[in-house]
Order: structure tokens, then sequence, then C-alpha cells
């Protein structure tokens, strides 16, 4: 009986591990990317980061973005003349500076207007469990702004 206990142990211990898959899209001298790091056992719930990664793929610099819940947070890109936007699911705005990659927090905004030059979105795939980014049209606010509120 404890053997069947040990096994268990080990077999939680291997499927909680920090195993991250992390979609990147080069810009200019850096990579912008989404890390999710599984959250539940069982659940499709995973930790969000973004990530800023030299073009040799060594992290510069990450944060922790609102949980995806398995309902599918999504975050937005945009081009802001000297900085990159993100827009997350719950309505943090995040700058990124286009020469550094230093990430900057913003504030908290509810139906705020983004920015007018749209990259793309990033977004949870429903088969495999990874992050793509992609060119949604016809984007709402109510599509961008999904957690929160004001």
């Amino acid at each position: 009986m404890l053997r069947i206990y040990y096994i268990l142990l080990v077999f939680i211990l291997l499927h909680c591990s920090e195993k991250k898959d992390i979609y990147k899209i080069p810009l200019s001298s850096f990579n912008v990317g989404i890390s999710l790091t599984k959250n539940h056992l069982f659940l499709r719930e995973y930790k969000r980061y973004l990530v800023i990664s030299s073009k040799e793929n060594n992290e510069l610099e990450s944060l922790r973005l609102k949980d995806d819940n398995g309902t599918g947070a999504n975050s937005y890109l945009y081009d802001a003349g000297e900085r990159y936007i993100i827009i997350d699911c719950d309505g943090t705005w995040y700058s990124i500076d286009k020469e550094s990659g230093r990430i900057n927090l913003i504030g908290k905004f509810w139906m705020k207007l983004p920015p007018t030059t749209y990259l793309g979105t990033f977004s949870l795939t429903s088969t495999k469990h990874k992050v793509k980014f992609i060119k949604e049209e016809n984007i709402k606010l109510n599509d961008i702004y999904k957690y929160g509120g004001g």
C-alpha cells in the first residue's frame, strides 16, 4: 500500500513541474512572447507570463499576467510609436520600450480605446494547449476586456 502512495506522489510531482510553453514573435531587437505554466494537474488552467527575450533566446524580463482559468485569456499587442502596448484581458496595460525591451505597467483601464496600430493577439489554442499569435479582424472592446470591470 505504501508503494502505491510513493508512485502516486512521483506521478503528481512530475506532472506539476514548471514546464513552460512559450510562443515568441520577433520585434526590432528582441522577442515578445507569452509563456504558459500548467496551473492545475487535470484542468486547462495556466499561469501566463509576458516574456521579453533577446534574439539569442536569453530571457531579459518577464511579468506575470492574469491567469487563464480555461476560458481563454488573450493579450493584445499594439504599436504605439516609441513603444509597444500589451493590453491584457483584465484591462491592464503594459508598455514595452522598443529600444531596451523593458516592461512598464501603465495602469488598469476598462473599455479604454486601444492604440490604432494593432499587431496581433496572443491566444491559447484549443487543441495543443499552446499560445498562438493571430491577427484578428473587427475586434470589439468586449473582446479585449473580458475579466475585471470598472
